[in-house]
Parts: C-alpha cells; structure tokens; sequence
C-alpha cells in the first residue's frame, strides 16, 4: 500500500507548477477557515491537503482535497458500546483495494460515481527484510524506496473521492483515496500492493465509462531508488 508520496521537484516542471497554481487559487477562492487547509507537494502523508485533478465539463481540474476517506468505525463501534469499551476514533483509509473497490459499501458508489487521478512525481514504500530465525521479527526499520515514473518527471494515479463535512467548520470538503493492486515487477520484490499508476492518455480513460479496462492490463513497470 502507498502512505507516502511527493509533488515536489527541484527542476522548473512546467505540467507541474500549473497543476498546483490551479490548486492553490481554487484553494484561495475558498476563503476557508479550516487549519489544516493548506497544500502539502514535498512529503504528502494521509489527512494531508493535496492537488487533486477532477473531471470538469470535459477535462481534468486540479483542486485541493484530503488525503483518505473517514472511517467512523460505525459498526465496530455499535458493538464495543454493547460490550462497554471505549469507542475508537475516526481514522484516514487513504488505499482502496481493486478487488473490493467494487464489493465494499464504503467505496462502491465513489468507484462508480466518483473518480480522480492523483498527480505525484514519486511514491515511497519501505522493504522490511524478512525474519531470518524462528520467532524473530519484522526489522522495525525498513529501507525506504522511492518509485518514480521512466523518463517522465510526473506520473499519475488512479483514485475515487467524495466529499465531507468537516465538523469543525462545516466546511464541504473532498476527500480522496488511492486504488491499490497487484505490484508490478519492478515494486513485487519491495511491496505486495502498488498504487494504479497511468498514463497520461488513460487519464481520461480512467474518469470515463471504460475505466475497468485499466484494471485489466498489465501494471506499469517503474523506476526505483533507495530515497
């Protein structure tokens, strides 16, 4: 699964500044009174503000949005009241698996109804070497790769969205997440999931009515360097 990704780049990307100008003016035009409504490009993690490009009147917009969609553990917390434990609090689930984006309540209506495509220049996962003696454990510390995109300073995701209501404000807002599937040769080795990484032409496809299309044909192949 992908927690962290990045917008930033040292070099002067022209596709890159106009999506996140875009952003930062629709973000402005808002006037918002929520604190934590301001963009993240370098290290973006869950509940972070990012660019986001939705489809609008026939093309792509870049619009701040939050990452991961609020889970009020609901049904888990109807029964922990039954059994007089303490409720657990809202959490961020920012990946949505392929193989349930289809089945699971949660997401279903967004996988239908509600996609975007997430832009990024990179996304990090960490490699945990695996216990070399009975009954030891993951190493807590894992190395850190960054996965990027071949000869492009940009790739883009696939995710779903819907909005919230932020109760602090009651601020309309909208939250994203980010479809995950079988890794690629280039991520297997590192991580058993990766995000669904397109091309630039399969934007379009993705927030159109061909979109499971993209879920057929194989993973992309990505560039990968110890960050």
């Amino acid at each position: 699964m992908c927690g962290r990704y990045t917008l930033f780049t040292p070099e002067q990307v022209i596709e890159i500044k106009n999506i996140v100008k875009e952003a930062e003016e629709r973000l402005r035009q808002r006037n918002s009174q929520n604190v934590r409504a301001h963009l993240v490009t370098d290290e973006i993690r869950p509940t972070n503000l990012a660019p986001v490009l939705f489809p609008h009147e026939g093309r792509l917009v870049s619009a701040a949005a939050f990452w991961g969609f609020t889970n009020h553990h609901e049904w888990e917390n109807r029964k922990r009241e039954a059994e007089g434990k303490a409720p657990l609090k809202p959490s961020a689930i920012f990946n949505t698996r392929d193989d349930k984006a289809d089945k699971s309540p949660f997401w279903r209506d967004s996988f239908h109804k509600r996609r975007c495509v997430v832009p990024a220049t990179g996304f990090w996962e960490w490699y945990h070497a695996a216990p070399v003696e009975p009954g030891q454990k993951m190493k807590d510390q894992g190395t850190k790769y960054l996965f990027s995109m071949p000869d492009s300073p940009i790739l883009y995701i696939a995710g779903i969205w819907q909005n919230e209501i932020d109760e602090a404000t009651g601020e309309k807002w909208p939250h994203f997440s980010m479809l995950t599937t079988d890794p690629s040769e280039s991520v297997a080795e590192i991580h058993n999931r990766m995000p669904l990484v397109l091309l630039p032409d399969e934007r379009d496809v993705w927030v159109g009515d061909d979109y499971k299309s993209l879920l057929l044909r194989p993973h992309l192949e990505l560039d990968k360097k110890i960050a």
